[in-house]
């Protein structure tokens, strides 16, 4: 290999480790309603009213996570607690599977 090519290659690894290096805050694996952070270990039970199938997830600004939980709607997590977001009766959300959510730097979904 000539300089170019070895100069080019140890680039492109030393990007690949600093990329495997960087771990977001928290990692959300969810399962038959149960839920782990990124060392894989379960904390504790969610309540998602009935409901287990998490179609869609977001973390807001401020560091919440609002989940669609399919068919049954909304759900936050606050870093403590995690709560049904209220919706008018005739929401979406209420009864269709949620297949994403978005949010902006307002914490607006």
């Amino acid at each position: 290999m000539n300089k170019c090519c070895v100069a080019l290659l140890i680039a492109v690894l030393s990007f690949f480790k600093v990329s495997a290096a960087y771990e977001p805050y928290s990692q959300w694996m969810i399962f038959a309603g149960n839920y782990a952070f990124l060392d894989n270990k379960i904390t504790k039970k969610i309540n998602f009213s009935g409901g287990q199938d998490v179609t869609a997830m977001v973390e807001q600004a401020n560091g919440n996570h609002v989940f669609g939980v399919a068919g049954v709607g909304l759900f936050v997590y606050d870093g403590k607690k995690m709560e049904q977001l209220k919706t008018p009766s005739d929401c979406f959300a209420n009864y269709s599977d949620i297949i994403s959510l978005a949010t902006d730097s307002k914490n607006t979904l």
